[in-house]
C-alpha cells in the first residue's frame, strides 16, 4: 500500500512539474477589440456588437457562440496555449453580480477586450484639434472630466469597492460625447478598459503586496490589438472628417494610444504584444462598397499610415523607458500575403465571407438566418469583417515565434525569455 502511495506521489509531483514547465508567463491580460473579445461584449446589455448567436462558435469544443467574433478560437486563445495558459476569461464574467463564485482570481490573466472597441473614444485631448498634441478648447495644464474620473479609479490603493459594476447598460458611456459613441454597438473602449485594469491591481495589490506584484506584472504578457474600428470610424463619419484630416485623425490614434500604454507601464506591465491594423480595406464588407470588389484602398492607404506611426511610437517608448520589452505583429503584411498567396497558407477563398447574406456574403452579419460554408479553413474571413479561426492561428503561430518578416524587432517567444 505505501509503494502505490509512494508511486501516485511521484506521478503528481512530476505531471506538477510538467505543467509549471509549460507555464511561460504568469498571466495574460488582454486588451482590444473583437479579434480578441472572448465574451465582454455578451454582458453588455444594449449592445448589437455581440457574437452570441450561431453561427459563431460553430467549431468551438462546445459548438456554441461564446462570444468569440469567428466560427472557433481566436487570437486571445491560440496565445494563451503557446504561452501555457487557459485563455484569459472575460472581466465581466467575473465580476458580473450573477457570478457568486467568491475566489475570482485575477492571477492568469483577464481579458478586457471588447467588440466594437477603439483607442479614442471622444475622451482624448488629442480628437478634433489642428495641432493635435494641443485642444484648442482645453488648457495644456487642465485636467478633462474624463481624466478626473480616471485619477479616482486608477490609484493602485483606491477603495476597492468602487469596482464599476458590467451591470449598468449605460457603463461603456460615462463621460463620452455621443459624437463618438454610436448605441447600437455599445462597446468598452480602451480608456475605460485599463479603468476596469486598475480594480484588477487592486486586488493581485492585496494579494500579493508591493514585491510581488511588481515582480508579476513585470512578467506576465500585456496583449494589445485595436486600431481598426478608429479607421473604420473615421471613414463612415462625416462628423470626423469636417473636423480632422485623416493625417490628424491617425496622429491621434497614435499619441493616444502612446499615452495608454504609459498609463499600463506605470502599474508595472513591461511586456508588451502590440498588433498592427490589418488590410481592413479588403474586409468582404469594404468590397462590397466597390464597383469590382476591390479592396478599399483609401482605408487601407491611412491603416498602413497608422502602423508606420504605431512603430516609431513604440520605437521611441522603448528609448524613454528603458525596461519596456515589446513584440509587434505586422498583421497588415501577413494579411496581404493570405490574399495574395491565399495557397501557400491553405486558403481558397480571399474575397468573401464564409457566414454571412447578400453580395459576397457580406451585405449582413452572420446571423442564424445566414447561410455558410462547410468549408470553414479554406476562408480567411468567417464574417463580414473577422477573421476565421484559420487565419486567427495562422497570425498567432507568427507571432509567437515568427521571423523578422512580420513580428520584430523580436517575437513572443523571445519576449518571455526576457
Amino acid at each position: 500500500m505505501k509503494c502505490k502511495v509512494l508511486l501516485l506521489t511521484f506521478f503528481i509531483i512530476i505531471i506538477s512539474f510538467n505543467l509549471s514547465e509549460a507555464q511561460m508567463v504568469p498571466a495574460i491580460y488582454v486588451f482590444g477589440d473583437s479579434l480578441v473579445d472572448v465574451g465582454n461584449n455578451n454582458y453588455l446589455k444594449l449592445s448589437l456588437a455581440k457574437a452570441d448567436l450561431p453561427h459563431y462558435g460553430i467549431d468551438f469544443p462546445n459548438q456554441k457562440a461564446n462570444g468569440r467574433f469567428t466560427n472557433g478560437m481566436n487570437a486571445a486563445d491560440f496565445l494563451a496555449e503557446k504561452l501555457g495558459l487557459p485563455t484569459s476569461p472575460p472581466y465581466f464574467s467575473l465580476v458580473d453580480d450573477s457570478n457568486n463564485n467568491n475566489n475570482v482570481s485575477f492571477l492568469n490573466g483577464v481579458s478586457f477586450a471588447s467588440g466594437g472597441a477603439r483607442i479614442l473614444d471622444g475622451t482624448d485631448p488629442y480628437v478634433h484639434t489642428q495641432n493635435p498634441r494641443l485642444p484648442p478648447s482645453l488648457p495644456q495644464s487642465s485636467p478633462s472630466l474624463r481624466q478626473c474620473e480616471i485619477s479616482q479609479l486608477s490609484h493602485p490603493r483606491s477603495n476597492s469597492s468602487r469596482r464599476p459594476k458590467p451591470s449598468s447598460p449605460f457603463q461603456a458611456f460615462v463621460a463620452v460625447p455621443s459624437s463618438l459613441s454610436v448605441s447600437p454597438f455599445q462597446s468598452i473602449h480602451l480608456t475605460q478598459q485599463i479603468d476596469y485594469f486598475s480594480t484588477v491591481y487592486e486586488d493581485l495589490y492585496k494579494q500579493l503586496g508591493s514585491s510581488g506584484i511588481k515582480n508579476h506584472l513585470s512578467k506576465s504578457i500585456f496583449a494589445v490589438v485595436i486600431g481598426s474600428n478608429d479607421i473604420l470610424g473615421y471613414f463612415r463619419s462625416s462628423d470626423l472628417q469636417n473636423k480632422t484630416t485623416p493625417h490628424q485623425y491617425v496622429d491621434s490614434m497614435v499619441l493616444s494610444l502612446k499615452d495608454k500604454l504609459k498609463r499600463l507601464y506605470s502599474f508595472g506591465a513591461r511586456k508588451f504584444v502590440i498588433v498592427g491594423i490589418g488590410t481592413i480595406g479588403c474586409c468582404p464588407a469594404r468590397r462590397t462598397e466597390t464597383k469590382n470588389e476591390e479592396c478599399r484602398e483609401e482605408i487601407n492607404f491611412w491603416s498602413i499610415k497608422y502602423n508606420k506611426g504605431l512603430i516609431s511610437m513604440l520605437q521611441e517608448l522603448k528609448s524613454d523607458l528603458k525596461d519596456i520589452h515589446y513584440s509587434y505583429f505586422d498583421t497588415y503584411k501577413i494579411l496581404l500575403d493570405f490574399i495574395q498567396r491565399p495557397a501557400t497558407y491553405g486558403f481558397v477563398e480571399v474575397k468573401a465571407a464564409c457566414c454571412g447574406l447578400g453580395t459576397l456574403n457580406a451585405e449582413i452579419f452572420c446571423l442564424p438566418i445566414a447561410a455558410y460554408c462547410s468549408n470553414r479553413s479554406d476562408y480567411i474571413f468567417f464574417d463580414r469583417v473577422h477573421p476565421t479561426e484559420a487565419a486567427h492561428r495562422i497570425f498567432v503561430n507568427n507571432i509567437f515565434d515568427g521571423s523578422l518578416q512580420y513580428t520584430f524587432p523580436i517575437n513572443v517567444k523571445q519576449l518571455v525569455a526576457i
